[in-house]
């Protein structure tokens, strides 16, 4: 929405799991995340943030208003409730009251599944291949409260990146190993052309792995 390329409304709730604060900065001004899936904090407070353009927001869980308030001139309205599972939803109204658009939020599964997701179907010899790495139900859904340690090893090229978003990684940028944040982490490799680019990822229980043809 900051590049006007949105109309909203968007969703993002501030982490309802107890965790450290992040630091403030220019560029940091809110810790809100795109999901409800907080599996284990039912009854905690929860704030949700919604960004829309428009007169009005009305946000409901599980079909229940909570309210509607006035987007003022930064097109950001902020609820609070109570976490609880289930359907998360924002819509957004004109003067008129007239609903302009929706957007919902929804529990995750129980079952989890590590999803490696490359940015580029195919790669080139020497080239970088950049894999984003996400812990989610079956269906997709994100489970940012998924932490694990994750080992990768590449074959048909090399590793030359593996991190996450969390300010602080005492185990640097360079190995073969990093904790997820919030449930994801990337892996940046490049190919060697010998052949497909394979990342292969372990945490604690399973196996995950993907291959990336590699143009000759």
């Amino acid at each position: 929405m900051a590049f006007e390329l949105e109309n909203g409304p968007i969703l993002a709730v501030r982490p309802v799991a107890p965790v450290k604060k992040p630091p403030v900065g220019a560029w940091n001004l809110t810790d809100a995340l795109m999901s409800w899936a907080w599996h284990g904090c039912a009854g905690s407070p929860a704030e949700v943030e919604v960004y829309a353009r428009g007169d009005s927001v009305e946000l409901l869980l599980n079909g229940e208003s909570l309210g509607r308030k006035k987007l003022r001139g930064d097109c950001r309205a902020v609820f609070r409730t109570t976490y609880q599972d289930g359907t998360l939803t924002a819509r957004s109204y004109d003067e008129a009251g007239r609903l302009i658009a929706a957007q919902s939020l929804e529990t995750a599964g129980e079952d989890t599944v590590l999803q490696l997701t490359p940015e580029e179907p195919t790669v080139q010899p020497g080239a970088l291949s950049y894999i984003h790495l996400r812990y989610t139900d079956g269906k997709g859904i994100w489970k940012p409260m998924e932490r694990h340690t994750l080992k990768a090893a590449v074959t048909g090229g090399a590793l030359e990146g593996f991190g996450s978003a969390s300010g602080y990684n005492p185990e640097g940028y360079w190995g073969d190993t990093i904790r997820t944040y919030w449930g994801e982490a990337l892996a940046v490799l490049r190919a060697d052309g010998s052949g497909p680019l394979t990342l292969t990822v372990t945490d604690e229980e399973t196996i995950w792995q993907i291959t990336i043809p590699c143009q000759s």
